[in-house]
């Protein structure tokens, strides 16, 4: 049986990080399950529903920066309420850039929460 520090480096070097619904989460519960199987555990995996990616999130990011930026824009037509277009429209703005730019990096913030895909427990 492979030592403790093997197991972390094919889990997180090889295999590296491993997003619900991924194909690398998938090889992470097939090894963990091959390793249990050779520690002599019966082993059993039980797949389940689980979120998986789409883009819909980078298009709630662009109708709030649309809204945002048009917002921002009608502080110049309507005098007595333009601090208060100009402070939303910038608070959509900016979080329709953080979504837009959380989706690109390695931490999504709306994809992670509400797509469907395929898990899987390891039981041993």
């Amino acid at each position: 049986m492979a030592d403790l520090i093997d197991h972390i480096e094919a889990l997180s070097a090889n295999i590296g990080p491993r997003p619900v619904s991924t194909e690398e989460e998938h090889q992470a519960s097939c090894y963990v399950a091959q390793e249990l199987t050779d520690a002599g555990l019966e082993v059993d995996m039980d797949e389940f529903a689980t979120p998986s990616g789409v883009n819909w999130p980078f298009g709630i990011a662009f109708v709030l920066m649309i809204v945002g930026t048009v917002l921002s824009g009608f502080g110049l037509f309507f005098d007595g309420v333009s601090t208060a277009f100009l402070a939303v429209g910038l608070v959509l703005l900016v979080v329709g850039a953080i979504i837009y730019f959380a989706e690109h990096s390695d931490h999504p913030l709306l994809s992670n929460a509400f797509n469907r895909g395929v898990s899987q427990n390891v039981v041993a």
